[in-house]
């Protein structure tokens, strides 16, 4: 059968993304996540492209509370939910064997089955009252390119019960979504001669690095003489890396206005507690190697917390760290010098390199031409600088809206599908 219209699903670790693309290969269009409860509120300003995957069932358990609307009953703190953080990892990636039941975070437990179908048709019912028309549909869902055998026909047996029939349905892994993309979209790239190069042809290797809140995967793959695909390594570290650079702000408030102080402001400001966090996240990825410092806005609750914790104003508070030249308070704006935020990302750049080192050496780096970077920290030209500085005879490709190339990478490659296969030593 020949389709028109090709949809995109992609529930990853972290964050969940959907798009949809047409015959033209042209950049497929995002489908915004976003609620159809009843009793929800507008979309706060902490929302982006970036859907959480987290998963929040009410205590009747007849629907799903997904993403932010997941976020904000977190949030609110005043009710029973049952919370399932991390649903995709501890799924398929965790053993061998798909668990039947999977706890949520005050022990409950419910089917595996039944949290994901129900996560897949709150995001059908997402994409249908956003895309109209067309019957030829094919749907390509992505998993985490580490994810256990069984997490393909387990997806197959959710999608189905959802009404999708098998032969509409296409199950691919993460890091052959993301080569597709960059296949498509970065293909040619300048030598330093100033010549065309051509990344992608037979006999090439690439690695796709996908690069996550808190962990990294490490995937080869080739491009076969028969225009296949072959995934011939992979490996997954629980490393911290945009969380990492989290950690080391949330040090530097907590320097600047003492521990107790920001632990109340998590305990009773929760709200927003995750709209600073979430500022200072959509901030990770600028390129501050300029003289212009961070901005980041304060939310008044932190500042009426350390004066009446502390009896200081925010800026005798941080007249008192060893940091105050650096650090400016203004007008509801704290700013931050280049160089104390480019030194909160010492600690993740380190583990990105290292990962990288060691999975060339448990793989072997023969015939490997590019890096790959996948994922929203991909876009940190901070993490980009070190790679190109550490290993500088590898092509490094970094796609626009590196966060969003496996859900686009998914829409092309049922646009252009090619077969792949796994190795078969793959760790």
């Amino acid at each position: 059968m020949s389709y028109d219209l090709f949809i995109a699903i992609r529930i990853g670790t972290n964050y969940t993304h959907c798009a949809w693309g047409d015959n033209s290969k042209k950049d497929p269009t995002l489908v915004p996540v976003q609620s159809d409860n009843s009793d929800s509120t507008n979309r706060t300003d902490n929302t982006s492209d970036d859907t959480p995957s987290l998963v929040v069932f009410s205590s009747d358990i007849r629907y799903p509370y997904f993403g932010y609307d997941a976020l904000r009953r977190i949030e609110a703190q005043d009710n029973e939910d049952y919370i399932f953080p991390k649903i995709v990892k501890n799924l398929f990636c965790r053993n061998d064997e798909i668990p039947i039941f999977i706890p949520a975070k005050n022990g409950f437990v419910l089917s595996s089955h039944d949290i994901i179908e129900k996560v897949i048709r709150y995001l059908l019912n997402q994409i249908n009252s956003n895309v109209r028309g067309s019957i030829r549909r094919q749907f390509i869902f992505t998993v985490p390119t580490i994810s256990t055998d069984e997490a393909f026909p387990f997806m197959k047996e959710c999608i189905g019960n959802n009404g999708i029939p098998e032969d509409q349905a296409v199950i691919i892994p993460e890091a052959v979504s993301v080569f597709q993309y960059c296949r498509i979209h970065h293909n040619v790239y300048k030598s330093l001669s100033g010549e065309n190069v051509e990344a992608f042809s037979p006999g090439k290797r690439s690695v796709v690095l996908e690069c996550e809140d808190d962990y990294m995967t490490f995937s080869i793959l080739e491009l076969m003489d028969d225009n296949s695909l072959e995934l011939l390594y992979s490996h997954s570290e629980d490393v911290l890396v945009s969380y990492q650079v989290q950690e080391e702000f949330k040090n530097i408030i907590s320097k600047m206005f003492g521990k107790t102080v920001f632990d109340d402001f998590y305990s009773q400001c929760r709200a927003d507690y995750f709209r600073l966090f979430s500022d200072f996240c959509r901030n990770m990825t600028k390129d501050l190697h300029g003289k212009e410092p961070l901005v980041i806005t304060m939310p008044s609750s932190l500042s009426a917390l350390v004066t009446d914790k502390t009896g200081k104003s925010i800026n005798q508070a941080i007249e008192q760290t060893d940091i105050a030249q650096k650090i400016a308070y203004t007008s509801g704006k704290l700013k931050i010098a280049p160089e104390i935020y480019q030194s909160l990302f010492l600690e993740a750049a380190t583990h990105t390199v290292n990962l990288l080192r060691k999975g060339f050496q448990q793989s072997g780096s023969e015939y490997v031409v590019n890096i790959i970077l996948a994922g929203y920290f991909s876009r940190s030209t901070i993490i980009q600088d070190h790679i190109r500085m550490s290993f500088p005879s590898y092509q490094l490709i970094v796609p626009k809206d590196g966060d969003l190339a496996v859900v686009k990478g998914a829409a092309l490659y049922g646009q252009a599908p090619v077969t792949y296969r796994k190795a078969s030593n793959i760790v």
